[in-house]
């Protein structure tokens, strides 16, 4: 088996397997032409018994989502919950056109996010080469938010799917740039558009880190009061100590003195 499992991917395909000689076509031009990564299923993952779990792991992990549109794909029933996943996670889906779709039932079929894009002619009579530029233009259209996009939404998942540990949480300046990408990204309408379970990560993050800030201040005020009872015992303990032996002293010269006079006593009689 031959899937590609990087952390990150440019492109995520989608395709029926009749379609496997473009899909190749295809990928070979973004890999060889662009030097982009491309996560796609060549030998049939399905066949492993984690294959849903890999599949969704490509799609979360891919900055654009390629559908390969055909009769055969909007048939598909693992290339439409390809397309729902895609959907959820809030990918940019790129519907290409391999084979034109004319019979009703195959457009009822076919995937509301794919029907709602536009769609880029790859078919057998255009020009591949005169369509290729703009397939790489729409891929690394606002690539700085949508590798953020990507990024977060692989570690909010890993977050999710390890039972929301704290230890998975962003951390120091990590809170302050998903911050300022879900700003910009909600003030400028930016596609792919954050998904409540980045915004949920986001939230939990700045949360966590307050709390961890809140325990630094309350240990550090506590360490301060134990310091100032320490110092206050310490110097109670020395007074304590120094009137003690002011008192012993004291008590020796009084002592001292009631002999001094009692031996001045007894030698006044005998005189």
């Amino acid at each position: 088996m031959a899937v590609q499992q990087l952390a990150y991917n440019d492109v995520f395909v989608s395709y029926s397997r009749k379609n496997r000689d473009f899909a190749k076509q295809l990928v070979e031009a973004i890999t060889s032409r662009e030097d982009q990564e491309v996560w796609v299923d060549w030998e049939d993952i399905e066949f492993a018994v984690d294959w849903w779990e890999r599949i969704q792991a490509g799609i979360e992990s891919a900055n654009a989502f390629l559908f390969i549109i055909s009769p055969d794909s909007v048939r598909s029933k693992v290339c439409f919950d390809e397309t729902e996943h895609a959907t959820r996670m809030g990918k940019r889906i790129i519907p290409i056109l391999h084979q034109d779709v004319t019979e009703a039932a195959d457009l009822d079929r076919m995937h509301p996010a794919v029907k709602q894009h536009n769609w880029l002619p790859f078919r057998p009579e255009d020009d591949f080469d005169a369509v290729f530029p703009t397939l790489m233009e729409t891929i690394r259209m606002d690539f700085h938010h949508t590798r953020m996009h990507t990024r977060l939404l692989v570690r909010a998942r890993e977050w999710e799917e390890t039972g929301r540990q704290s230890g998975r949480l962003l951390t120091g300046i990590e809170i302050q740039e998903a911050e300022d990408w879900l700003k910009s990204a909600d003030a400028e309408a930016k596609e792919p558009i954050p998904i409540d379970l980045q915004r949920e990560y986001i939230r939990a993050s700045r949360q966590s880190q307050r709390r961890r800030q809140q325990q630094l201040m309350v240990g550090a005020f506590i360490g301060i009061a134990m310091g100032f009872l320490a110092l206050l015992s310490f110097l109670l303990f020395n007074n304590a100590q120094s009137n003690l032996t002011l008192a012993e002293a004291r008590g020796t010269e009084v002592a001292v003195e009631a002999q001094n006079a009692a031996t001045s006593e007894r030698e006044a009689r005998n005189a």
